[in-house]
């Protein structure tokens, strides 16, 4: 298997690059559906998804194929309660996240190839691409189940980022959007370290900013492309996805790619805005990100 992983922090854009990536005619699957699985991160821990479907992340992105499904629960169930009581033990010692090693012990490693082997057949596609921004802290589990995978970073400005976040939370009310500048810029420091250091020390690792995909589409996706070894083709930046139009968190996924963006100034203050860029310059400066012109 060659899957494609899209990680990232969130509100970077995953989303986008995953509704444009799953157009290609190599992945479509006759539905685009934006479900994250977590699957890497619950590996260890399993057992809960394979008791229910309704709201089951695994369940959906196997597009509620009941056979596939029923087939991966049973092939797991064994795994599945040995694994519980370790896991729950050595979480409550500090142990998570778990070396590479101890996570392909605990069946991490056999799960997730299975989930994705079922998850394939479900789909219908020729090739798998999955998208959980917060992956990013899984990217060591991920190359050691699928070493021949690909693996796409997205980045975007931070003053972006957290205008997004707010944007949402007025308009969704999700809690988890509930976060101050100073805990965002922790995210932000946290993810951009990390991203630094894999795109160094791991060759089937890239990033794309958010600022290339919207600004220069068919430049940027051609680059895609060219990275995961597919022909490039135009569909996927110009397509317009009718089944998102009615998704309530963000509409705009449905319509094809376009450089508009919200304007910061109409979510946070300016205050919020020095203390981001005081408190994350240096992380801004590494992704190659300038103060915006005002």
């Amino acid at each position: 298997m060659r899957p494609v992983f899209i990680v990232g922090t969130a509100r970077s854009g995953t989303s986008l690059l995953y509704r444009t990536i799953i157009l290609h005619s190599d992945f479509f699957v006759g539905e685009v559906c934006l479900e994250e699985t977590r699957v890497f991160e619950e590996a260890t821990r399993i057992l809960p998804r394979l008791q229910k479907r309704e709201k089951n992340p695994l369940y959906k992105y196997m597009l509620r194929d009941d056979e596939q499904f029923r087939q991966f629960v049973r092939s797991l169930y064994p795994v599945a309660l040995a694994q519980w009581g370790p896991d729950v033990l050595l979480r409550k010692l500090g142990w998570w996240p778990y070396p590479e090693r101890v996570w392909k012990a605990m069946g991490g490693q056999k799960v997730v190839k299975e989930f994705f082997r079922k998850a394939k057949i479900a789909r219908g596609g020729k090739r798998i691409v999955e998208k959980t921004p917060s992956h990013l802290n899984c990217v060591g589990y991920i190359v050691e189940a699928f070493p021949k995978c690909k693996i796409i970073s997205t980045a975007r400005h931070p003053i972006d980022v957290y205008t997004s976040y707010v944007r949402r939370k007025e308009k969704t009310g999700e809690e988890w959007l509930r976060v101050s500048p100073d805990d965002f810029c922790e995210i932000y420091k946290s993810a951009t370290k990390k991203i630094n250091y894999l795109k160094k020390s791991i060759s089937n690792f890239k990033v794309i900013k958010y600022e290339d995909i919207t600004s220069s589409p068919k430049k940027t996706f051609e680059k895609i492309c060219k990275y995961i070894n597919v022909k490039f083709e135009k569909g996927p930046i110009r397509g317009k996805i009718e089944s998102l139009s009615d998704w309530k968190k963000d509409p705009y996924l449905s319509e094809p790619i376009s450089k508009a963006t919200k304007d910061w100034k109409k979510y946070i203050k300016e205050e919020e805005k020095e203390e981001i860029y005081e408190k994350v310059g240096s992380q801004m400066k590494e992704m190659g990100y300038a103060r915006k012109n005002e």
